[in-house]
C-alpha cells in the first residue's frame, strides 16, 4: 500500500498484500499467518495446521486462549485456499470484520484484484476464535499456552518484537549458526519454515 493503514479494512487489505508477496518469496503454499493485537504490540504466527479435524480444532482453540491471554482486541488472518484457488484475509476485531480474497493464477503466479466478502459469506467460524468479555486463564491454560508458545514451544510462532531486540536479525544471519544441525536437509527445512513465517531474508 502507499500508506500506512488507516483503518481496520485497509490493515486487512495491507494484510492480504503481504500474505502474496510471501507466496511470490517462498513459491510454495503459505502457513496460516495470524496477525494478534494486544497491549504489548502486535504477536505474528505462522503456523501449519493438522489434517486431522480434532486436531487441528484444538490448535485453533490455543490461537482462541492465546488471544485471549494476551487480551488481544483484534486479529487479522491471511491463508490460501484450494477451492477457489485464492489467498485471503480475514480482520476481526470486537467491533469490525472484514474479509478480502484475491484468486490466484499460476505459471507464472499473479493475483487477480480483491474482491470484498459479505458477513454472510465470512460466517463465524473464525470471528468466534476473538475472545470475548472478561474472563481469566487459570495457571493450568496458561502453562499449556506457555508450552506451545513459549521459546521452546510446538508451534513455529514468531513474536515480531525479536526483530525489536535485534533489528538487524535476518534468515541469513541465521543461517551461519546452524552447524548444530547433522544433515544439511534439517537446516533447510528448519529456513524454510522462517520464510513462511515471513520473517526477513537478508
Amino acid at each position: 500500500m502507499p500508506h500506512t493503514p488507516r483503518t481496520f479494512r485497509e490493515l486487512v487489505l495491507a494484510d492480504l498484500l503481504r500474505a502474496q508477496r510471501l507466496i511470490l518469496r517462498v513459491r510454495d503454499e503459505i502457513d496460516p499467518q495470524f496477525r494478534i493485537a494486544s497491549p504489548e504490540g502486535d504477536w505474528w504466527i505462522g503456523m501449519t495446521l493438522d489434517a486431522d479435524l480434532r486436531k487441528r480444532e484444538h490448535q485453533m482453540s490455543l490461537v482462541s486462549r492465546f488471544m485471549q491471554w494476551k487480551l488481544s482486541p483484534a486479529f487479522t488472518l491471511a491463508s490460501e485456499l484450494k477451492e477457489p484457488d485464492a489467498v485471503y484475509c480475514i480482520g476481526v476485531s470486537h467491533h469490525e470484520c472484514w474479509a478480502a480474497m484475491s484468486l490466484i493464477a499460476r505459471n507464472p503466479t499473479r493475483f487477480a484484484d480483491e474482491q470484498w466478502l459479505t458477513r454472510e459469506q465470512i460466517g463465524d467460524e473464525y470471528p468466534s476464535l476473538l475472545p470475548r468479555g472478561k474472563t481469566s486463564l487459570d495457571a493450568r491454560a496458561i502453562a499449556e499456552l506457555e508450552e506451545w508458545f513459549g521459546p521452546n514451544g510446538k508451534f513455529p510462532a514468531v513474536k515480531i518484537e525479536v526483530l525489536r531486540i535485534e533489528p538487524g536479525w535476518t534468515i541469513e544471519s541465521t543461517a551461519r549458526h546452524l552447524a548444530v544441525f547433522k544433515y544439511p536437509r534439517d537446516v533447510e527445512h528448519w529456513l524454510a519454515g522462517l520464510r513462511k513465517a515471513g520473517l526477513p531474508e537478508r
